[in-house]
């Protein structure tokens, strides 16, 4: 399972374009290091016949030895933060949203204490470094970003003026109906009587 994030990141990267641009650079500069998974060794093969989290996690936990640092740490964490992870919801554990789970959806006073001595294994987030801009190119963007900005408003002017186009007749239409006069009972008998 593929978390919220990841999809989203996912789908919005299937679109063509600048999208796929800022998504590139975007991935670049993260400010964030990714959490410990184990994505790579179950990706080469070393549990093939795990088929559900719980039995991943079995052999991931048999062949601790086998796999590389970043998978030892997400190891120790699921093993430490069972519990913990269980409140989150089933199939949490050894699942994609495992780190998540602890770090963020979990206050820190919840957690046990050999939970928190594992979290202290998970490396620190370090700010990327800035990519290096030539003058051309940031002349170049701030033009791009004067020309979108002309266009976006441009476009939430278009939209005002729809809108009230749209009150303007929809107005029109409800005095339309409000002027024609209402018939009276008599009236209205009269014309019950007639059919």
């Amino acid at each position: 399972e593929k978390s919220k994030e990841t999809r989203a990141r996912m789908n919005y990267l299937k679109r063509p374009g600048p999208a796929l641009a800022l998504a590139l650079l975007l991935s670049r500069s993260s400010t964030s290091t990714a959490a410990p998974n184990c994505d790579d060794a179950v990706g080469n093969g070393l549990c093939p016949d795990a088929f559900s989290l719980s039995e991943m996690g079995e052999c991931l936990i048999a062949k601790r030895a086998e796999v590389d640092e970043n998978c030892q740490v997400y190891v120790d964490i699921n093993q430490a933060c069972g519990s913990a992870m269980e409140r989150c919801g089933d199939g949490i554990q050894w699942g994609s949203d495992a780190i998540l789970c602890v770090t963020q959806w979990t206050r820190k006073d919840d957690l046990s204490a050999d939970c928190a001595d594992a979290l202290l294994k998970l490396p620190e987030d370090k700010p990327a470094a800035e990519p290096e801009v030539s003058e051309e190119e940031s002349e170049a963007s701030k033009k791009k970003r004067e020309k979108r900005k002309a266009a976006r408003k441009r476009a939430a002017n278009d939209v005002r003026k729809l809108e009230a186009e749209n009150a303007r007749e929809a107005r029109s239409k409800t005095e339309k109906k409000s002027k024609k006069p209402k018939k009276t009972r008599r009236q209205r008998a009269a014309d019950d009587e007639d059919l």
